[in-house]
């Protein structure tokens, strides 16, 4: 008897132990339950862990993922899931709902809840620039704004030198320059124009031009004299050199007179020209040779002279030739 008490008893203390030890066993796992959702606006990550799996059943939990009313997971897994879900749109707020079904009904839990946008990303694409150029013997330094890409030019503090210049470009709204500033400022100097005496100013001077000469001529005939006077006027107009500009200006004419006489022409004096004729050499030179091949109305003119002087010759011939005669009879 006393060997069967003792079998019993040691038979029941490890039946108590076992079933503790089941109890426990069973239990632990379970107490441990750790659900977690954690939300961004780009997305949610679910991590479970510490969930009761057998070699039996490895996957007895699930879990439903639905995001705006769309089901984006439905998965069964064992003690443990981690797993995140990126939203398509993050600049959009989303709503999600996380149901986490496990083995019983004492685990199960549900997550729901919604993000907020994420900011929208401004691209980085607005440009501007400037260029300055170079000061000429003319001209100062200039500022040059050059084009701009989804931005807009402030006015400039200078845009001829000499002096210092500042200018500020403007991204247009929902862009920014590559450092994702929004403004970006160009300061500098510009240069006034190059002096007078700078070796790249030294103006070359031009030949100097020929004088201007222009001449006129009157005749003054006079008859009595049977001559003919000629005063020529001529103007002359030089050249001064303008050093201020390197050129040539016209300085202040130069009047001359000259007075030149020749002879009348029967032309010009008819009268006056045959009155020289002596009535010797009347015979010898012909009023004919001293007619002017003319069609104009001078030439009637010359004509009906000589024939008068012909005829006053003729006269005084025979007057001499009749003195003659008398004297001769006496």
């Amino acid at each position: 008897m006393q060997t069967r008490s003792k079998t019993f008893i040691g038979f029941s203390t490890t039946l108590l132990v076992g079933t503790a030890l089941a109890i426990l066993g069973g239990s632990a796992p379970a107490s441990a339950h750790a659900p977690e959702v954690s939300e961004s606006c780009g997305g949610i990550a679910v991590e479970l862990t510490s969930y009761a799996a057998t070699p039996d059943e490895p996957t007895p939990n699930k879990l439903t993922v639905i995001i705006d009313d769309e089901q984006v997971a439905a998965e069964r897994f064992g003690t443990s899931f981690t797993e995140s879900f990126a939203f398509e749109d993050p600049t959009v707020s989303h709503e999600y709902t996380v149901a986490v079904d496990a083995e019983g009904t004492a685990y199960d839990r549900k997550f729901e809840g919604e993000t907020e946008a994420c900011p929208r990303a401004v691209p980085a694409d607005a440009t501007a620039a400037v260029s300055v150029t170079e000061p000429t013997c003319d001209e100062p330094g200039r500022l040059i704004l050059g084009d701009v890409v989804n931005a807009t030019w402030s006015t400039p503090t200078l845009a001829a030198g000499p002096g210092e210049y500042s200018v500020i470009a403007t991204a247009n709204e929902g862009h920014t320059f590559a450092d994702g500033e929004t403004t970006v400022s160009f300061t500098g100097v510009l240069l006034g124009a190059l002096a007078p005496t700078n070796e790249n100013c030294a103006v070359p001077v031009p030949t100097k031009p020929e004088p201007v000469v222009t001449s006129t001529s009157a005749d003054a005939i006079d008859c009595t004299m049977a001559e003919v006077t000629t005063t020529t006027t001529t103007v002359s107009t030089g050249w001064n050199l303008d050093t201020a500009t390197s050129t040539w200006v016209a300085a202040e004419p130069v009047t001359t007179v000259a007075d030149a006489k020749r002879a009348a022409t029967p032309v010009e004096c008819p009268v006056a020209a045959a009155q020289p004729a002596q009535a010797d050499d009347i015979e010898a030179s012909p009023v004919a040779e001293t007619l002017p091949e003319t069609g104009s109305d001078a030439g009637w003119v010359v004509l009906i002279a000589g024939g008068l002087v012909l005829v006053g010759v003729q006269l005084m011939l025979m007057q001499r030739t009749r003195r003659v005669a008398r004297e001769n009879q006496s």
